[in-house]
């Protein structure tokens, strides 16, 4: 066997090219006679040129040469030993050579160019990601898994977290794919594949790049108007919804009014925060921006957030009465519009009046009701207390004021020292309108003395007739009156009229009056 072959590198890289020389020496006395070297080379070296090569005789003491260049091929692993022999012809038969060598080294490139995680839209909710995984090395990868986690803000519809795609060999040049779909559950500005990567064998050998990532946008969906009429203004509330994955930064609402409507800007309110209608002050936090001019009204939210709302509301005062129109609300490119017109108002106040403080249980009160019209048309009323009908006001006026006289029956079952507790309740064909409670205190029934008149003091004493009107009963606290009725015959400077007064009872300084002129009491 000669010790005649060799290979320069010993290892080598797929794609690189290596020398194999034949060099044995001449070791006789006479030249060597003309010969053949024939190179024998395994799978994976490629030779760049003949393998069987005619070699000159050599002189004793000199050198036969032959030099083979070959390619390395790509293994099946990441290292192989590849064996290499020659075998010099001679004419007396052909002598092998040693066995050389070559180590060939190979790497899968995983995570090159051609490798990573894109992440498509497929709706407003749903997106597809897929991961591209192309072996760009020179050595082929065994027992492959391909791991995707499930993009932040997202839920996988179609499997478990994370996607896993096993192959179990991907050569060079050779590329798998997983797919799967997940759908947006939390607001985020950007969607994009976080730690995705790639096993052999059980080990983390290379990781995805995020190759596309998909930017989430704001979706403004049509504003809701919602108005509550009344007599001189109207509460509007604008509902702006954002069904969008990312906050809407500024959003413009523009306020269109009809004719002689007026914006009343001290109650806009964007979610109970007030409006500010002055210029921004540098670094200043705002809620909520107006902007006015002749021909529109426009608010500015400083942000609606992701898959949520923000409420703007505002009052709009009427020039009358019959004031009416149209409102017209644009929020980007979405108008709405939304009939605005003064409300008509039906109100009733009722008051209870000369409601005494005391009576006896079986007495009749007599009191007045006090009737306003607050609404806008005229209305037809009947006055009840209890189940009783005691009064009717027709055809009052929107703004008229009526004094209706009533009379209310005291149960005689009361008891002293209770209280009397009634309703006056005004009401027409629907029912009920108003109504107005009072409370009479229950104290028993005094009988009191008989009233007489004292004889004048004078000495022409003339004829007097004198008629006393008082009741014959009472009750403690309660106030009544006693009236006279005098007639004289003749002129009197001086008459004395003297009253007794029941044992508790005293007269009310200031109320005694003849002929409707108060009198001044003495002392």
């Amino acid at each position: 066997m000669l010790h005649a072959l060799s290979v320069e590198p010993r290892a080598a890289r797929p794609g690189e090219t290596v020398r194999v020389t034949f060099r044995a020496r001449n070791r006789g006395a006479a030249p060597s006679p003309p010969a053949r070297v024939a190179f024998v080379l395994p799978a994976g070296l490629e030779p760049l040129g003949a393998t069987e090569l005619a070699v000159a005789p050599a002189a004793p003491g000199d050198d036969v040469v032959a030099e083979l260049l070959a390619r390395v091929g790509t293994p099946g692993d990441e290292r192989a030993d590849l064996a290499l022999q020659a075998a010099l012809l001679l004419p007396d038969g052909p002598r092998g050579t040693n066995v050389c060598t070559l180590v060939v080294r190979s790497r899968p490139l995983l995570d090159g160019e051609a490798s990573g995680v894109f992440i498509d839209a497929v709706d407003a909710q749903t997106v597809r990601v897929r991961a591209l995984v192309t072996n760009e090395g020179d050595g082929t990868a065994r027992d492959v898994r391909i791991v995707v986690p499930t993009p932040p803000g997202c839920v996988r519809l179609d499997g478990d977290d994370p996607a896993t795609l096993d192959v179990p060999r991907l050569a060079t040049g050779e590329h798998a794919t997983l797919t799967f779909a997940a759908q947006i559950t939390a607001p985020t500005a950007t969607i994009t594949a976080e730690g995705a990567h790639v096993l052999l064998a059980g080990t983390v050998r290379a990781h995805l790049p995020a190759r596309t990532n998909l930017a989430t946008m704001p979706l403004l969906a049509p504003p809701e108007v919602t108005l509550v009429p009344g007599r001189r203004h109207a509460g509007v509330t604008v509902t702006v919804r954002n069904d969008g994955w990312a906050d809407a930064p500024d959003v413009p609402i523009d306020v269109g009014l009809p004719p002689g409507a007026r914006l009343i800007v001290e109650t806009a309110a964007a979610d109970g925060v007030p409006v500010v209608a002055r210029a921004r002050r540098a670094g200043a936090l705002v809620h909520a921006g107006l902007e006015r001019s002749r021909a529109r009204t426009t608010f500015t939210l400083a942000r609606v957030p992701a898959r949520d709302t923000v409420r703007l509301a505002f009052m709009v005062a009427f020039p009358n009465a019959d004031g009416d129109g149209t409102i017209r609300i644009v929020v980007g490119e979405h108008t709405q519009e939304a009939p605005l017109a003064a409300a008509s108002v039906r109100e009733i106040r009722l008051r209870a009046l000369d409601v005494p403080a005391v009576a006896a249980p079986g007495a009749r009160l007599r009191l007045r009701a006090l009737v306003f019209n607050a609404g806008d048309a005229t209305e037809s009323l009947r006055l009840t207390i209890g189940d009783d009908d005691i009064a009717t006001v027709a055809a009052l006026r929107p703004g008229g004021l009526r004094e209706v006289d009533l009379v209310a029956q005291v149960p005689s079952q009361m008891l002293a020292e209770a209280v009397f507790c009634a309703s006056i309740i005004a009401s027409d064909e629907h029912g009920e309108r108003a109504r107005a409670t009072f409370a009479v205190a229950m104290r028993e029934a005094i009988a009191l003395p008989a009233a007489v008149v004292d004889d004048a003091r004078e000495s022409s004493r003339p004829a007097i007739r004198a008629a006393i009107a008082a009741p014959s009963e009472g009750v403690a606290g309660a106030p009544f009156t006693v009236r006279l009725d005098v007639e004289i015959d003749g002129a009197v400077e001086t008459l004395t009229l003297r009253i007794p007064t029941p044992p508790g009872a005293r007269a009310i300084a200031g109320s005694a009056a003849i002929d409707g002129f108060a009198l001044l009491d003495e002392g």
